[in-house]
């Protein structure tokens, strides 16, 4: 599945969730990359809901401060090592409904932290 096909339609239903989550487990240095050209080919607009990916040292290190501060400014932030299943992350930052393309978030984040798929 590509990044394109993950998002199809998401603008539809945009009132459904407080932000995306992608990640699980570990975006790596191309699936990251997947979501900047997705990014791009979509002219670069900003996320009307925040994208959270949760990443490794590795991939951001790759990628620089330069594309990270970029990606901020367009509503995609990166996550470094986290696990909303065992993380208190999502529920820090406000998000009470959560868009994945992980089944294993869709299995554990309503039972875990009673987020809303």
């Amino acid at each position: 599945m590509s990044v394109g096909d993950a998002y199809r339609g998401t603008e539809a239903r945009a009132k459904d969730f407080d932000a995306v989550f992608l990640g699980c487990p570990h975006y790596g240095i191309e699936e990251v990359m997947s979501v900047i050209n997705y990014v791009k080919s979509r002219g670069f607009g900003r996320a009307r809901k925040p994208i959270y990916i949760a990443t490794t040292p590795f991939v951001i290190n790759a990628l620089g401060q330069d594309i990270i501060n970029r990606l901020k400014e367009f509503n995609i932030h990166l996550v470094l090592t986290t696990c909303p299943v065992v993380s208190p992350f999502l529920k820090s930052v406000g998000v009470g409904t959560v868009a994945t393309e992980s089944v294993k978030q869709m299995y554990y984040l309503p039972r875990w932290l009673a987020l809303i798929i």
